[in-house]
């Protein structure tokens, strides 16, 4: 039996002080408390609290703190101690709910020259408390007398609410600023890692179908007679897609008819045309409702194969594709119902797979290009995203070189599906006569992108994370491992992990400059399962591991459940 010392139990007691006084800040900010009593998918009756109560918790938490510091056989100054307390019980009334801050801030103080035992005790106290909450959140859709574990649930996602815009932003301003650093100091990169890491004798089949077959057991909850007893059509889009697969054989569309070119000269042809032909066997309204479990099971097999060839780690990658399956692409997707880009993002998935190895030749940039034009034919708008990274991501690797010219002489193999799949727009242009992606990145730049937008950023994004898409961007895990995988790829930057870099930091300039209706937009086209995976993937704690994945479950069950 292990033996606990007084260090390791300075550690966790610290850990548990942190953990209440970060719980205290976050319920207490007004923004997340009137979120959680007002939001209208899952209203919450939550009890008022004097305004005392928080700063006498945290009182007792640090100075329990401080005493274990003293056992510990260290020394701090008892006037350090009481400026503390008189500072935190100072504050006006209107701003006591800082007081946790305060005490939160000077026990890491205190713990200085531990901060990476106390991390290690923090991480391991948070999953431990997570498990037990969220098993038992799981277990109340069976036993109904434990649905306040689900509402507690419910609440870790949505409570911190007014730190999203903060962490969000801080993840797409550092891969700019640290490929600015890279750019201008010209840095050389070292090549990327030759053999895969956790690779055994064979594929690791069972593991990928294991979290394919989650996929598509969350992707059909919203399809439950339990969940949606009228079978009614999930999603905004979902009656637009209807009526864009039926006008393939009616020829019109709400009465107006269509050329006889459609759906061709449409922006999303590809995803039309497949819904029409699913609906060909189980008709249309039955096609659009089936086609998310599809793009589910294809967006996690993508997310899969596009982490197997970015990082060689088999771990990363199949956690990457749990959260492809469990993450808010599925939630807001199906919220949504954004077909187009979802499909298409999944082509450019397959497509950056191929496209990011050092050497491409004949035959891999012929079927880099194949997928290149399915994510054009889906959804111009992602195409042209797609587009925009591959070049920042050529010109970051033509200047990194030294010998820029040589460089792209050297990677006409890469240049050529972009020059292609350019040029085939341009030729779509010219012989269907309608505007093509080009055309429709612009128009969507014209009318959504401006400096003015930057001054309303951070409400705009307040206002995205609560209640855009049903506020399922709100989640905690994600966004946390989100911002540290970022500062992990950054850390350990090799060639490949640099084209991570390059895709954040091509969204970041929109994302800080666009209106309020399409920052949503931008967030579902970041690599989050990407990172988060490969986040996750540093830790070897089975605890960790588990209390991720009850945390997505609950998530994704949470969402899709409110969806009606």
């Amino acid at each position: 039996m292990p033996v606990i010392t007084r260090e390791a139990f300075s550690c966790w007691l610290a850990s548990a002080s942190l953990l209440v006084n970060a719980a205290l800040l976050i319920l207490n900010i007004p923004v997340p408390l009137y979120y959680l009593k007002h939001k209208a998918m899952f209203p919450l009756d939550l009890p008022s609290f004097s305004p005392y109560l928080s700063p006498v918790i945290s009182s007792v938490f640090f100075l329990a703190v401080v005493a274990s510091f003293y056992i510990r056989g260290k020394r701090s100054s008892w006037g350090y101690v009481l400026s503390i307390l008189v500072l935190a019980w100072a504050l006006p009334e209107g701003y006591r709910y800082l007081a946790p801050c305060i005490l939160l801030l000077a026990t890491l103080y205190i713990y200085a020259d531990r901060l990476g035992m106390l991390w290690r005790s923090l991480v391991m106290l948070a999953s431990v408390i997570s498990l037990f909450i969220l098993s038992l959140s799981l277990l109340s859709l069976i036993i109904p007398d434990l649905k306040v574990f689900f509402l507690i649930a419910v609440g870790l996602n949505i409570s911190p609410a007014a730190l999203y815009p903060i962490i969000t932003t801080m993840t797409f301003i550092m891969p700019l600023l640290f490929l600015a650093h890279l750019v201008i100091r010209r840095t050389p990169l070292p090549p990327p890692r030759g053999k895969l890491v956790g690779s055994g004798r064979s594929f690791p089949l069972l593991p990928l179908l294991l979290v394919l077959s989650i996929s598509t057991a969350v992707s059909l909850i919203p399809h439950l007679p339990q969940v949606n007893p009228s079978w009614k059509l999930v999603g905004v889009d979902s009656p637009y897609y209807v009526q864009y697969a039926e006008a393939i054989s009616s020829r019109t569309i709400g009465g107006s008819q269509v050329g006889p070119l459609y759906p061709l000269n449409t922006e999303r042809s590809l995803t039309i045309l497949l819904i029409y032909i699913v609906s060909l066997a189980v008709g249309t309204e039955p096609a659009v409702r089936m086609f998310p479990v599809l793009l589910s099971a294809l967006f996690t097999t993508s997310s899969f194969v596009l982490a197997r060839s970015l990082f060689r780690d088999e771990r990363a990658s199949i956690l990457t594709a749990f959260f492809a399956a469990t993450s808010f692409n599925l939630t807001a997707g199906y919220y949504a119902a954004i077909l187009a880009n979802w499909l298409s993002l999944s082509f450019a998935f397959l497509y950056f797979s191929l496209w990011v190895d050092g050497e491409l030749s004949l035959r891999r940039s012929a079927i880099s290009l194949i997928l290149l034009v399915l994510c054009w034919l889906s959804h111009a708008w992602t195409w042209d995203f797609v587009l925009l990274i591959s070049a920042a991501y050529i010109a970051a690797m033509a200047i990194l070189d030294g010998r820029p010219l040589r460089f792209l002489a050297s990677k006409r193999y890469h240049l050529l599906p972009l020059v292609a799949s350019f040029a085939l727009d341009r030729l779509k242009v010219a012989l269907v006569g309608t505007g093509g992606a080009v055309e429709a990145g612009t128009s969507v730049s014209m009318h959504y992108l401006g400096a003015e937008y930057l001054l309303s950023s951070f409400k705009n994004l307040v206002f995205s994370f609560q209640f855009y898409v049903g506020g399922f961007y709100s989640n905690l895990l994600v966004i946390a491992l989100t911002l540290i995988g970022t500062y992990i790829v950054s850390q350990r930057m090799d060639r490949r992990k640099l084209f991570i870099m390059c895709w954040v930091s091509v969204l970041a300039v929109p994302f800080l400059i666009i209106d309020l209706e399409l920052i949503w937009r931008i967030l579902f086209m970041l690599p989050a399962p990407l990172i988060c995976g490969y986040a996750l993937s540093y830790s070897k704690s089975r605890i960790l591991y588990t209390a991720a994945m009850l945390w997505q479950v609950n998530y994704v069950v949470y969402c899709l459940t409110a969806l009606f």
